[in-house]
């Protein structure tokens, strides 16, 4: 059975510096080997050469969440948002940290933004829900996570009675 190359190899060592190379390895890297570390390395140097990439920001973003860094998330999902104001994964995403934050006003806002673009988000009205459920607005809460459960949400779905006693 032949060996797998691993991914840190000289692969895209020698070649010129192409954010997409650094970007696609830094995927791998978490994805595949869990190597954050490695991960968070690629997409800087991905962003570095090309620093206008949203989708690079956007995913710096989201690891920095997932490694607990949420200040540094919010940061690096509102560059994804000022490089593409209609990237709607970085509104939610943003969203969601902002609930991790305890920004429920915040995420609102964000959350707002993805129904406006998306009015058929499940996951995007569930947050939105959970949001206002959370800064205390239960009947807007409630609406929200029933739409969310309406559209096909199976975790709106769980939450729906809770909001809506």
């Amino acid at each position: 059975m032949p060996q797998a190359t691993p991914i840190a190899t000289p692969s895209i060592q020698g070649l010129p510096a192409l954010p997409r190379a650094f970007f696609c390895r830094a995927l791998l890297r978490i994805s595949f080997l869990d190597d954050k570390r490695g991960g968070t390395a690629d997409l800087n140097k991905a962003i570095g050469l090309d620093p206008r990439n949203a989708v690079s920001r956007y995913n710096l973003g989201k690891l920095k969440d997932l490694l607990g860094d949420t200040k540094g998330a919010i940061s690096d999902l509102s560059r994804a948002i000022i490089i593409n104001p209609g990237f709607i994964q970085a509104y939610h995403m943003r969203g969601n940290v902002k609930i991790k934050l305890g920004d429920y006003q915040g995420a609102i806002v964000d959350l707002s933004r993805v129904i406006a673009m998306d009015p058929q988000s499940a996951n995007g009205w569930g947050a939105l829900g959970l949001a206002k459920y959370k800064l205390g607005d239960k009947y807007g809460g409630c609406e929200d996570t029933r739409r969310s459960a309406f559209l096909g949400s199976p975790y709106a779905q769980k939450l729906s009675p809770e909001f809506c006693k």
